[in-house]
């Protein structure tokens, strides 16, 4: 989480700036690491912190060859369950869509490189669905806020 975060965040305007992220799970169904990556981004944005984008992350799991998008609890559990000498894994990828940059990737497991390269594209594709959402919720709190003053 950090890792993504840092490159969110503008620390050259605030060389001494010191951001504590307190993140508490209330309930596991699945992609957490990257649920709470984008949670965080919000948090940051929505408490007026510098940031160059907002930061968008998904996730998948590999389960015998098979791409699953947004795995839930139940099929990160196969992945960890399955043998480690087959196709299985996880793979989650933030990424700044308006700067296009990629600010984390997140592996584990054991996959096929063509495999790995095609659900790195799917995610990115994602992301920007993600962030196109999150600038509208933004947006639109913006405008809300507006209204109310």
């Amino acid at each position: 989480i950090k890792s993504s975060l840092e490159s969110l965040v503008c620390l050259h305007e605030f060389p001494n700036y010191q951001i504590d992220v307190f993140i508490l799970v209330l309930e596991d169904d699945g992609s957490v690491l990257s649920t709470s990556i984008m949670a965080a981004g919000l948090a940051f944005v929505d408490a007026s912190i510098p940031c160059f984008d907002l930061i968008a992350s998904s996730s998948v799991a590999f389960v015998n060859g098979n791409i699953l998008l947004d795995p839930t609890g139940a099929e990160e559990n196969i992945v960890n369950a399955t043998n480690p000498q087959e196709n299985h894994g996880t793979l989650t990828i933030s990424s700044l869509d308006s700067i296009d940059q990629i600010s984390q990737i997140f592996f584990s497991g054991h996959i096929e490189p063509d495999l790995l390269i095609q659900a790195k594209k799917q995610l990115l594709e994602i992301n920007k669905q993600h962030a196109k959402y999150l600038k509208k919720v933004v947006s639109l709190k913006i405008i809300n806020q507006h209204k109310e003053s």
